[in-house]
């Protein structure tokens, strides 16, 4: 069994390595458009009258909505390290909301159709958004597991005679 501060730890190590891999899901396409450009041939591949400004288009729309998504989640991965550097009980909530609300985009940008019938993104572009989701799974299991102060037994303490809710 981990003990207290060492989870904490690890706690902020799994946010930060969140932080990180959402950097990571957000440059690994933006490497592809200026070397192997794959999300281009897949736009291509599926819609092949299109032309090369066209193509263009809809290759940079999807970088935009990859980066919004980033940026969003550069913030709550932020938010969440604060919290939890702070001992705040509210991060293992907070998380839970962020996972859940990253895995559905995550598998909603992996999984969408367009009108060629086509995912709109190749899949090793939108797999490599799940990345993020991972470390989220792992820092929530770790906030959820921290041990936090019993809050009725506080109460009762601060109840108590000679305890500090005396006036």
């Amino acid at each position: 069994m981990i003990d207290s501060t060492a989870r904490h730890r690890a706690s902020l190590i799994a946010l930060a390595a969140g932080l990180l891999s959402t950097v990571v899901a957000f440059v690994v396409p933006l490497i592809d458009v200026t070397t192997g450009d794959t999300l281009a041939a897949h736009v291509r591949a599926g819609y092949p009258e299109y032309s090369e400004a066209e193509i263009s288009t809809v290759t940079t729309s999807w970088l935009w909505v990859i980066g919004i998504v980033a940026a969003i989640s550069a913030v709550g991965w932020l938010i969440a390290l604060a919290g939890t550097a702070r001992h705040k009980r509210w991060p293992v909530y907070f998380g839970a909301a962020a996972l859940v609300i990253g895995i559905l985009l995550a598998l909603t940008m992996m999984f969408i159709r367009d009108i060629s019938d086509d995912t709109g993104l190749p899949l090793s572009l939108s797999a490599i958004q799940l990345l993020p989701c991972i470390a989220g799974a792992v820092a929530v299991a770790l906030l959820a597991g921290r041990r936090t102060p019993n809050p009725t037994r506080m109460r009762s303490e601060r109840f108590a005679v000679g305890g500090a809710g005396q006036l």
